[in-house]
């Protein structure tokens, strides 16, 4: 697949025979916020590494007045045309082009204050709520494909692709009864496959955004940490012109340099042949959440005994040449 193509069924769809390399994973994930009804999702859904034909549900919710709903689930959901955990279901409708994204089931209601007090696993107690979520993902520009990456902990094939989410969440309020908010706001998704072992894993920075008039960019800086060391592993930028994919280099990056939440603002640049984009980003959510070295994943901020690094999800605001754009800030950093 080049940056021409759009993936084919093989592609957007799950393999039918697991690789025998070891930790060997599949992930999916799409991420989205609408800021006026101040609605989001952050939706991952992997192949276990210690066990690939069972799927890892991720589901992190941000729902208006600041609630944040997480859950973590196991499974391996027979979806026709996409792939499913216990009750996350992700089924392709177009190659490269629409999915629709839904799951019916328990979550919880989490804080930013506990998500940072420490870690909440899947097999913590309740109170859970109910939630009802069904969007479709409709592609706005073509897939930005990396290539084989050679040598990397995290995948080995991956591309990523901007767009839109619509539909509705429907939850348990607080305080008793039932709330629907619906949802309308720039969105993205991404499909790896290969080996995910991250004992050398020295952080991650993953920013993209779509702004008013046919302008967008997408950037992956990843860092290795080997005998105390930590460099570069893989750095991709690219900038989106209408239909064109350019590629760029970026910058200084907002680094993290400890567990406290992360600020509300920074800026970087981005130079391609179009020339420099200044970006200021504001960053309008928050969820925490933690990892070991297989990618198994906790709700919040772990000790480096459980977790070998943490990791923020952001909606994310950001301004260019005048114009307001939205899209997503992931920053991960060693526990």
């Amino acid at each position: 697949m080049s940056t021409k193509d759009l993936p084919s069924w093989d592609e957007e769809l799950p393999v039918t025979g697991i690789p025998a390399i070891p930790a060997w994973s599949e992930n999916y994930c799409f991420d989205g916020y609408d800021p006026v009804n101040e609605a989001g999702c952050w939706l991952h859904l992997g192949r276990w590494p210690r066990n690939a034909s069972i799927w890892r549900e991720q589901v992190l919710l941000y729902l208006p007045r600041g609630d944040h709903l997480v859950i973590r689930g196991f499974g391996n959901h027979p979806v026709e045309r996409g792939a499913g955990g216990a009750l996350l279901k992700l089924q392709c409708l177009e190659p490269g082009s629409k999915w629709r994204l839904t799951y019916s089931g328990p979550a919880r209601r989490l804080t930013v204050e506990q998500m940072m007090a420490g870690p909440h696993t899947h097999l913590s107690e309740g109170p859970y709520v109910t939630v009802d979520m069904d969007l479709t993902f409709v592609a706005t520009r073509r897939p930005w494909d990396f290539g084989e990456l050679i040598g990397e902990n995290w995948a080995t094939f991956h591309y990523e692709q901007h767009g839109r989410l619509t539909g509705r969440i429907r939850y348990d309020a607080p305080g008793g009864g039932e709330r629907t908010v619906e949802m309308d706001g720039n969105a993205y998704r991404d499909h790896s496959r290969g080996p995910r072992e991250l004992s050398n894993f020295g952080g991650f920075y993953w920013l993209h955004g779509q702004f008013p008039g046919g302008r967008a960019f997408s950037m992956v800086r990843s860092y290795k940490f080997e005998n105390g060391v930590r460099s570069v592993g893989v750095a991709r930028a690219v900038v989106f012109d209408g239909d064109r994919i350019l590629p760029a280099t970026a910058g200084e990056l907002p680094i993290l340099t400890d567990k406290n939440l992360p600020p509300e603002t920074y800026a970087f640049e981005l130079e391609s042949e179009l020339g420099t984009m200044a970006i200021e980003a504001r960053l309008l959510r928050v969820i925490a959440q933690s990892s070991d070295r297989y990618m198994d994943q906790y709700d919040g901020i772990a000790t480096s005994e459980i977790g070998t690094h943490y990791c923020f999800e952001q909606p994310t605001e950001f301004r260019w040449n005048g114009l307001t754009g939205h899209g997503w800030t992931e920053r991960a950093e060693r526990a």
